[in-house]
């Protein structure tokens, strides 16, 4: 599945075979570049972190 939304496969088996899971996986260097911030703007998902910064500053 990730092979279908565009994962070089090295980089699709290095998440499917880590054993670290999902919430791991989507904080891994691989998958940010993988899956950068517009990917997701593409799908009309909106970001916390710019919805939160509207209301004052953000601590990261």
């Amino acid at each position: 599945m990730l092979m279908k939304l565009g994962l070089p496969e090295e980089s699709a088996a290095r998440s499917a075979f880590n054993q670290r899971g999902p919430w791991f996986n989507s904080g891994a260097s691989h998958m940010k570049q993988d899956f950068p911030k517009r990917f997701f703007d593409q799908l009309g998902l909106i970001s916390m972190l710019q919805t939160l910064g509207k209301f004052g500053p953000v601590l990261t």
